[in-house]
């Protein structure tokens, strides 16, 4: 994206009034948007604190609400102890007017406490869902489940996200953490919901069937690499004698157990 070019004089007001004038007001008038100001106050290391923008968000909500005074005190009283939703019913409002009243309040709920309220309100484990054994109408009233036949899913229908042709290549990882040891695999699409890896269906190929009980091993080590040449037909023993710490001589793999060991006990204290 191409930076906007400020002027001497504007960079200069940028500086003096970003602590005092909220980004889209600056943006207006230097004739810009309040996401070119954001952008520029990013790159010069000019921070915004977060009460700082928590009041011009207030300053904003300002007289624009029908909230009445008795509702106001209300909020104040109970937004620590009340989730929003709930506020929201109490006073017969809407979940987003509660919002912006809070900001126009200038209340904060704490990250925590949005946290421990989202956990609160999901399904715990062993636990039944509330529709469980239920039908639909049971439920739902006529009008909603009339709604949700215009979203409903057909069959026959395609995803949206679903690739359109066969021979399609995608890359998954063998762990959903890719920063924590994930190891990358081509996968190819044969026909619409088949997928095999590139590297089986390319053996497959010439040799057939993969014999039961055996593997492919990748001759370079790198799992990108799915050319014939480079495929190792090997059995699953001899697999996990090839990626067991074992091949490696005692001093190493004493090395090994002690960086393993250091690894957890710091992602244990992590999570502390």
């Amino acid at each position: 994206m191409k930076p906007h070019r400020f002027l001497s004089i504007q960079e200069r007001y940028i500086r003096r009034n970003y602590l005092l004038i909220s980004s889209n007001d600056m943006g207006k008038a230097c004739g810009c948007t309040g996401q070119v100001i954001r952008r520029f106050l990013k790159e010069n290391g000019l921070i915004v604190p977060a009460e700082v923008s928590q009041k011009f968000r207030s300053a904003k909500q300002r007289g624009k609400t029908s909230f009445t005074k008795k509702e106001d005190r209300f909020i104040k009283a109970n937004y620590l102890t009340m989730p929003v939703k709930t506020m929201a019913s109490a006073l017969n409002r809407s979940h987003t007017g509660v919002q912006y009243a809070l900001r126009r309040l200038g209340l904060t709920i704490p990250r925590e406490l949005i946290e421990a309220r989202k956990q609160a309100s999901r399904i715990q484990p062993g636990a039944s869902p509330p529709n469980k054994g239920k039908k639909q109408i049971d439920y739902m009233s006529a009008e909603a489940i009339e709604r949700t036949a215009l979203t409903r899913f057909k069959k026959g229908d395609i995803p949206a996200t679903a690739f359109d042709k066969d021979g399609i290549i995608t890359i998954r990882h063998d762990h959903p953490d890719r920063a924590n040891g994930g190891r990358a695999y081509k996968y190819v699409r044969l026909s619409l919901g088949v997928w095999k890896p590139l590297h089986t269906h390319t053996w497959e190929q010439v040799n057939g069937p993969l014999p039961e009980g055996h593997c492919l091993w990748f001759r370079d080590l790198d799992s990108m690499n799915c050319d014939l040449s480079n495929l190792e037909l090997i059995t699953r023993q001899e697999n996990m004698a090839r990626n067991t710490i074992q091949r490696f001589p005692p001093e190493l793999i004493s090395t090994i157990k002690i960086l393993s060991k250091l690894k957890k006990t710091i992602k244990n204290h992590g999570t502390k």
